[in-house]
C-alpha cells in the first residue's frame, strides 16, 4: 500500500459513499484510476467491504452493554451469540475475561433475558464470571462527543 491508497482508505473510512470523481479530486486521480487501486485492495482484502452506520436510538435500541465472560466452553458460546441478534460483536480475550461480547438492546429487561438464557444453557463451572456494564455516552473514533455536558 503506497502513500495514495492510505488516503483512499482514510478517506473511504469516513465517507464510503463518495463518488469516485470526488474522491479522485481529493487525492489528484481520475476516477478510473481511483476505481482500480479500491478493486486491488478489495482483491488483496485490504478492504472488506462497505458498511451502514446504524443509529440504534432509531431503531428504539438504547441500550448499548459490554458482557465480560469467564467460559470454559469458547465454541457453545460462540453459537449462542450466533442465536441473538442484539450480539453486535463478540471478541475472544486473554486475562481474567475471555470473551467480550457487545450488545445493542432495547432495555436492561432484554440484557437481563440474554444473561439468563447464557446462563440455563451453559455447563457451569465453580469460578465462572461475567461481567456487565452499560454504555454512558459514545465518542466517536473521528473525535465527536455525543454527549454534551
Amino acid at each position: 500500500m503506497d502513500q495514495i491508497d492510505q488516503q483512499i482508505v482514510r478517506i473511504l473510512q469516513d465517507d464510503a459513499r463518495i463518488p469516485w470523481s470526488e474522491l479522485g479530486r481529493q487525492i489528484g486521480l481520475s476516477a478510473p484510476a481511483v476505481i482500480e487501486r479500491v478493486r486491488k485492495m478489495e482483491d488483496a482484502g485490504i478492504i472488506e467491504g462497505f458498511r451502514a452506520v446504524i443509529n440504534p436510538e432509531a431503531l428504539a435500541q438504547e441500550l448499548l452493554a459490554v458482557v465480560m465472560f469467564e467460559e470454559t466452553r469458547c465454541a457453545g458460546l460462540i453459537e449462542f451469540c450466533k442465536g441473538h441478534p442484539e450480539v453486535v460483536e463478540c471478541h475472544r480475550l486473554t486475562g481474567s475475561y475471555n470473551f467480550m461480547v457487545k450488545l445493542q438492546t432495547a432495555s436492561v429487561a432484554t440484557l437481563e433475558r440474554f444473561s439468563m438464557m447464557h446462563r440455563s444453557t451453559a455447563n457451569r463451572r465453580p469460578g465462572f464470571g461475567c461481567r456487565r456494564q452499560c454504555r454512558s455516552r459514545d465518542i466517536r473514533y473521528d473525535g465527536s462527543d455525543t454527549c454534551t455536558d
